[in-house]
């Protein structure tokens, strides 16, 4: 789960530092819900996926062009 850093934990992680506080990090659920609940950290929403657009003009259409109709 990512997780923005807000008051860098003691000790370390992994044998590492902590991040600084505004650092944005990617932890076990674990972990994370953790400094979560001790409001060291925030949740990073994660960015919705780009749809994939084909350039413009490149689309063919299956839509077959008739005669208009007539009123009657």
């Amino acid at each position: 789960m990512k997780v923005r850093i807000t008051e860098q934990p003691t000790g370390l992680l992994n044998g590492k530092e902590w991040p600084t506080a505004g650092e944005v990090i990617d932890l076990p659920d674990v972990v994370a819900v953790d400094l979560l609940n001790a409001r060291m950290a925030e949740p990073v929403k994660a960015a919705a996926p780009e749809a994939a657009t084909a350039p413009a003009g490149a689309v063919e259409t299956a839509v077959k062009k008739t005669a208009p109709r007539k009123k009657g």
